[in-house]
Protein backbone atom coordinates (compact mmCIF):
# COMPACT_ATOMS: atom_id res chain seq x y z
CA UNK A 1 0.00 0.00 0.00
CA UNK A 2 0.97 3.68 -0.97
CA UNK A 3 0.05 6.70 0.12
CA UNK A 4 -0.72 7.77 -4.61
CA UNK A 5 -3.46 10.37 -3.62
CA UNK A 6 -0.57 12.27 -2.14
CA UNK A 7 1.38 11.46 -5.58
CA UNK A 8 0.26 14.90 -7.85
CA UNK A 9 0.80 12.71 -10.75
CA UNK A 10 -0.13 13.62 -13.84
CA UNK A 11 -0.15 10.55 -15.84
CA UNK A 12 0.07 7.08 -15.35
CA UNK A 13 0.71 3.63 -17.48
CA UNK A 14 0.21 0.78 -15.73
CA UNK A 15 1.81 -2.34 -17.36
CA UNK A 16 0.72 -4.75 -14.40
CA UNK A 17 -2.18 -5.69 -12.53
CA UNK A 18 -2.80 -2.88 -9.92
CA UNK A 19 -4.97 -3.65 -7.14
CA UNK A 20 -5.74 -0.59 -4.41
CA UNK A 21 -7.50 0.26 -1.53
CA UNK A 22 -9.90 3.46 -0.64
CA UNK A 23 -10.39 4.17 2.64
CA UNK A 24 -12.40 7.30 1.55
CA UNK A 25 -13.37 10.13 -0.28
CA UNK A 26 -12.98 13.04 2.98
CA UNK A 27 -12.01 15.50 0.55
CA UNK A 28 -15.04 15.43 -1.33
CA UNK A 29 -16.91 16.30 2.22
CA UNK A 30 -14.69 19.04 3.76
CA UNK A 31 -12.40 22.06 2.53
CA UNK A 32 -8.75 21.01 2.56
CA UNK A 33 -8.04 23.47 0.47
CA UNK A 34 -5.47 22.51 -2.84
CA UNK A 35 -4.96 19.49 -1.54
CA UNK A 36 -8.19 18.86 -2.33
CA UNK A 37 -7.53 19.54 -6.05
CA UNK A 38 -4.80 16.41 -5.76
CA UNK A 39 -6.63 14.04 -4.49
CA UNK A 40 -9.50 14.30 -6.63
CA UNK A 41 -7.17 14.34 -9.88
CA UNK A 42 -5.29 11.47 -8.31
CA UNK A 43 -8.40 9.30 -7.44
CA UNK A 44 -9.80 9.75 -10.93
CA UNK A 45 -6.33 8.67 -12.25
CA UNK A 46 -6.56 5.85 -10.33
CA UNK A 47 -9.78 5.02 -11.14
CA UNK A 48 -9.11 4.78 -15.47
CA UNK A 49 -5.90 2.54 -13.95
CA UNK A 50 -7.09 0.40 -11.36
CA UNK A 51 -7.77 -3.43 -12.08
CA UNK A 52 -9.65 -4.29 -8.77
CA UNK A 53 -10.62 -1.31 -5.91
CA UNK A 54 -11.70 -2.61 -2.27
CA UNK A 55 -13.60 0.07 -0.41
CA UNK A 56 -13.79 -0.07 3.67
CA UNK A 57 -17.81 0.46 2.92
CA UNK A 58 -20.50 0.58 0.76
CA UNK A 59 -20.78 3.93 0.94
CA UNK A 60 -17.62 4.65 0.04
CA UNK A 61 -17.86 2.59 -2.93
CA UNK A 62 -20.79 3.56 -4.52
CA UNK A 63 -19.57 7.11 -4.28
CA UNK A 64 -16.08 6.10 -5.76
CA UNK A 65 -18.36 4.18 -8.73
CA UNK A 66 -20.76 7.27 -9.16
CA UNK A 67 -18.36 10.21 -8.62
CA UNK A 68 -15.04 8.59 -10.21
CA UNK A 69 -16.12 5.79 -12.14
CA UNK A 70 -13.87 3.04 -10.23
CA UNK A 71 -15.12 -0.29 -11.57
CA UNK A 72 -14.58 -3.98 -10.32
CA UNK A 73 -14.74 -2.94 -6.31
CA UNK A 74 -15.66 -4.76 -3.46
CA UNK A 75 -16.39 -3.67 0.16
CA UNK A 76 -14.30 -4.99 2.63
CA UNK A 77 -15.80 -3.28 5.85
CA UNK A 78 -12.21 -2.29 7.92
CA UNK A 79 -12.00 -1.16 11.60
CA UNK A 80 -8.19 -0.90 12.39
CA UNK A 81 -7.15 -3.10 15.09
CA UNK A 82 -4.82 -1.15 17.35
CA UNK A 83 -4.70 -3.73 20.17
CA UNK A 84 -5.44 -7.76 20.17
CA UNK A 85 -9.25 -9.11 20.62
CA UNK A 86 -8.29 -10.64 23.45
CA UNK A 87 -6.58 -7.10 24.77
CA UNK A 88 -8.76 -6.23 28.86
CA UNK A 89 -7.77 -2.67 29.97
CA UNK A 90 -7.14 -2.87 33.47
CA UNK A 91 -6.85 0.24 36.23
CA UNK A 92 -3.21 -1.11 35.91
CA UNK A 93 -2.56 -0.29 32.46
CA UNK A 94 -4.31 3.03 32.62
CA UNK A 95 -2.13 4.17 35.09
CA UNK A 96 0.70 3.70 33.56
CA UNK A 97 0.10 4.75 30.52
CA UNK A 98 -1.16 8.18 32.13
CA UNK A 99 2.10 8.42 34.67
CA UNK A 100 4.22 7.73 31.22
CA UNK A 101 3.01 10.93 29.35
CA UNK A 102 2.18 13.04 32.78
CA UNK A 103 -1.88 12.97 31.85
CA UNK A 104 -4.18 14.66 33.94
CA UNK A 105 -7.40 12.32 35.47
CA UNK A 106 -9.74 13.75 32.97
CA UNK A 107 -9.16 15.12 29.36
CA UNK A 108 -10.60 15.40 25.69
CA UNK A 109 -8.10 13.48 23.53
CA UNK A 110 -7.58 14.81 19.61
CA UNK A 111 -5.90 11.92 18.43
CA UNK A 112 -4.16 12.09 15.02
CA UNK A 113 -5.58 15.39 14.58
CA UNK A 114 -4.87 16.56 10.93
CA UNK A 115 -6.14 19.20 9.63
CA UNK A 116 -8.97 17.52 7.92
CA UNK A 117 -10.83 16.35 10.86
CA UNK A 118 -11.82 19.56 12.29
CA UNK A 119 -8.85 20.06 15.00
CA UNK A 120 -8.63 23.65 14.22
CA UNK A 121 -12.49 24.10 15.30
CA UNK A 122 -11.84 22.56 18.53
CA UNK A 123 -8.35 24.71 19.29
CA UNK A 124 -11.42 27.62 18.62
CA UNK A 125 -13.23 26.39 21.12
CA UNK A 126 -10.36 26.07 23.91
CA UNK A 127 -9.37 29.86 23.05
CA UNK A 128 -12.51 31.23 24.53
CA UNK A 129 -12.02 33.09 27.89
CA UNK A 130 -13.85 31.05 30.37
CA UNK A 131 -15.07 27.87 28.91
CA UNK A 132 -15.21 25.01 31.35
CA UNK A 133 -13.17 22.79 29.29
CA UNK A 134 -10.97 19.77 30.35
CA UNK A 135 -7.42 19.84 29.52
CA UNK A 136 -6.96 19.41 25.43
CA UNK A 137 -4.19 16.29 24.72
CA UNK A 138 -3.00 16.10 21.14
CA UNK A 139 -1.15 13.07 20.22
CA UNK A 140 -0.40 11.22 17.72
CA UNK A 141 0.15 12.13 13.40
CA UNK A 142 0.76 15.37 13.02
CA UNK A 143 1.68 16.57 16.98
CA UNK A 144 5.32 15.70 16.56
CA UNK A 145 6.19 19.22 15.98
CA UNK A 146 3.71 21.15 17.90
CA UNK A 147 6.51 21.66 20.78
CA UNK A 148 9.14 22.78 19.05
CA UNK A 149 10.14 25.49 16.50
CA UNK A 150 11.24 23.03 13.52
CA UNK A 151 10.02 24.19 10.28
CA UNK A 152 6.45 22.46 9.31
CA UNK A 153 3.72 22.60 6.53
CA UNK A 154 0.74 25.04 6.83
CA UNK A 155 -1.29 22.40 9.25
CA UNK A 156 1.57 22.21 11.49
CA UNK A 157 2.06 26.11 11.24
CA UNK A 158 -1.66 26.90 11.08
CA UNK A 159 -2.22 25.13 14.65
CA UNK A 160 0.97 26.60 16.06
CA UNK A 161 -0.87 30.06 14.93
CA UNK A 162 -4.38 28.86 16.57
CA UNK A 163 -2.67 27.74 19.87
CA UNK A 164 0.19 31.24 20.55
CA UNK A 165 -1.12 32.08 23.73
CA UNK A 166 -0.92 28.81 25.58
CA UNK A 167 2.46 27.35 26.95
CA UNK A 168 1.66 23.52 25.97
CA UNK A 169 2.85 21.94 28.86
CA UNK A 170 1.49 20.42 32.31
CA UNK A 171 0.21 23.78 33.64
CA UNK A 172 -1.73 24.32 30.73
CA UNK A 173 -5.25 23.20 29.34
CA UNK A 174 -3.59 22.35 25.74
CA UNK A 175 -1.24 19.19 25.30
CA UNK A 176 0.76 17.98 22.78
CA UNK A 177 2.26 14.27 22.98
CA UNK A 178 3.94 13.90 19.57
CA UNK A 179 4.35 9.94 18.46
CA UNK A 180 1.96 7.64 20.16
CA UNK A 181 3.42 3.72 20.16
CA UNK A 182 0.88 1.32 19.50
CA UNK A 183 1.01 -0.34 22.94
CA UNK A 184 -0.35 3.00 24.18
CA UNK A 185 -3.02 3.87 22.17
CA UNK A 186 -5.57 1.74 24.16
CA UNK A 187 -5.18 3.21 26.72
Amino acid sequence: PSPWWTMRVKDWSLTVPFVTTVADFAFDHIDIGTMSYYFRHTARLVARQVDFAVFASDFQRKWGEKYYNFKNTRTIHHSADFVADNFTPTGDEAARVKAKYGLPDQYVLAFHPMYHKGITTILDAYSLDGAPLPPLVLAGIGTGHLNDDTPADDHIGDIRARIKGYVLGKDNRIWALGFVPEEDIAE
